[in-house]
């Protein structure tokens, strides 16, 4: 299970890193602006901050999947950590 948890963590905050750092290189470096009619360059930066928050997520989610020996229970508790952490990052916004 410790392999599978550690796997499951590097595997979504390596993918969501790589993102961040697409978006960095073309912004910053470039001074071109993607999806500029949509204001996708304002997010940006905030999924710097979900690193975390993503990391914690794919940990409790693989967890009780493999607790459980269940889907729905890791589901379920990855769209109620989801939600916690958009209602409280919105509120702080």
């Amino acid at each position: 299970m410790r392999n599978s948890l550690i796997l499951s963590g590097l595997i979504g905050v390596l993918g969501m890193g790589l993102l961040f750092l697409v978006f960095e290189l073309v912004l910053w470096n470039q001074s071109v602006v993607l999806f500029a009619q949509d204001r996708g360059y304002i997010a940006c930066d905030g999924i710097f901050a979900m690193l975390p928050a993503l990391l914690i997520g794919n940990l409790i989610n693989c967890y009780i999947t493999n607790k459980t020996n269940s889907n729905w229970a890791g589901v379920f508790t990855a769209m109620m950590w989801t939600a916690w952490i958009c209602v409280g990052a919105n509120a702080l916004a």
